[in-house]
């Protein structure tokens, strides 16, 4: 049984597999973890992911992301 496994692996090698990325986690990088809009440093866990009309991510910070209207 197992000789039948490892003939029919040798004679079909198996096709490459592209690892799939993350689109957001690609953006970050892009970016060289900074901001889109001000260019300061991010902190992942206070950032914003938003998708731009061509399709691309950019990542904003969090003081970019909320704005407060001033009085």
């Amino acid at each position: 049984m197992a000789n039948a496994y490892l003939e029919a692996i040798r004679k079909n090698k198996p096709k490459e597999i592209e690892l799939s990325k993350s689109p957001r986690r690609e953006a970050m990088k892009a970016q060289k973890g900074r901001c889109a809009k001000c260019k300061k440093d991010l902190n992942p866990a206070f950032s914003k992911f938003i998708k731009t009309p061509e399709g691309k991510f950019e990542v904003i910070c969090a003081n970019c992301a909320v704005t407060i209207p001033k009085r």
